[in-house]
């Protein structure tokens, strides 16, 4: 068994716990059951002279935004499997903040289910990449380890927000992740791994965790396929992200230039934080898709795949996540420009 024995294995998991100042760290095959393993960690209770982590019989909500990945994409596993309630926390269209979890935290109906964790997504990509500011980790951080509360970082798309954290904040990933108790790294999205997790926390955390792995089945055979993948990912694309978000950066500057008044096209965050933003397009949808393929056949380039409602415009707006790759970077800033010239035109157009 490669898990959690082999030397190889062992070597790759300490290699992230030093990537973000952590004690120790644990590979899982995915965030989902990363995730969950930390709320069962996070109800810190345990059983028997051998201290065995178990679920108390009233189990303590956790907190988290209205659009992270656990409450939007996991199906509500944290309750239906594990029993535990989650709290949406903060406004759907804006990063959560600390004033809002202070809120939380302050409200009278807790008793003595006070919640045992606030998850923060770091960027949250349901805004666009868009971040929470280094302010309102500080805040958050100092508020919810005063209340014994675990702050726990969903850092799926951490390597993505780095290069802005560094470059903005003169932070290194060890300062960053310091205000959190755990965190949670993906490979297979940025990074193009086959598929794989890493939680990272001090040693009593990735302990106990280790047993929930096991009782979530998570232990398995051999890990050494897709961990051999999220470690090449990483060493191969580790350091792509900032001139990826330089790429950005560079041509959303390009698209907003072919629409200056904002009439068609508009960006959240204005300006990208990471690698991904969304783009909002006006329109019929129908049409919108109708004129990205007829740009898609005379340039070879399609802008988009798949529209959806906007959440921050009127209703006949609708966005869709741009993101850049190692390979999209590649594309002359010209070819953007053209191409959506083009769409703008034909969108314009009867």
């Amino acid at each position: 068994k490669e898990q959690p024995g082999s030397t190889w294995l062992l070597d790759f998991e300490q290699e992230v716990a030093t990537w973000t100042g952590k004690e120790a760290a644990m590979f899982v095959p995915s965030g989902t059951m990363a995730q969950a393993i930390v709320l069962c960690c996070a109800q810190d209770i345990h059983l028997g002279g051998d201290r065995v982590p178990s679920l108390p019989r009233v189990r303590r909500p956790f907190l988290a935004h209205p659009t992270s990945h656990v409450l939007l994409h996991e199906n509500e596993g944290h309750k239906h499997l594990l029993g535990i309630q989650a709290i949406p926390c903060g406004k759907a269209t804006q990063p959560l903040t600390c004033r809002d979890v202070e809120a939380e935290l302050d409200a009278s109906s807790w008793g003595v289910s006070q919640p045992c964790a606030v998850i923060l997504e770091v960027p949250h990509r349901e805004l666009g990449g868009e971040m929470t500011s280094l302010e309102e980790v500080k805040a958050m951080s100092a508020l919810v380890r005063g209340r014994k509360v675990k702050f726990h970082m969903d850092g799926a798309r951490i390597w993505e927000a780095m290069p802005y954290i560094t470059r903005t904040h003169g932070l290194t990933s060890q300062e960053f992740c310091q205000f959190f108790d755990s965190v949670y790294v993906s490979f297979y999205k940025g990074l193009g791994g086959m598929t794989g997790a890493v939680l990272a926390g001090d040693k009593k955390l990735i302990d106990e965790a280790r047993v929930w792995l096991r009782r979530f089945g998570g232990n398995l055979y051999t890990a050494l396929p897709y961990a051999v993948s999220c470690q090449h990912a990483l060493h191969e694309m580790g350091g792509s992200f900032e001139s990826r978000w330089d790429a950005m950066a560079a041509m959303v500057t390009v698209v907003q230039g072919v629409d200056p008044e904002k009439s068609r096209i508009r960006f959240t965050p204005e300006t990208p934080q990471t690698c991904m933003v969304h783009c909002h397009i006006r329109g019929d949808q129908h049409k919108l898709e109708q004129c990205r393929e007829s740009v898609a056949q005379e340039t070879s380039l399609r802008l988009f795949r798949t529209l959806r409602p906007s959440y921050a415009f009127t209703p006949d707006w609708f966005y869709f996540e741009f993101s850049l790759g190692p390979e999209n970077t590649k594309v002359p800033l010209e070819d953007v420009e053209h191409a959506w010239r083009l769409f703008l035109l034909a969108v314009s157009g009867p």
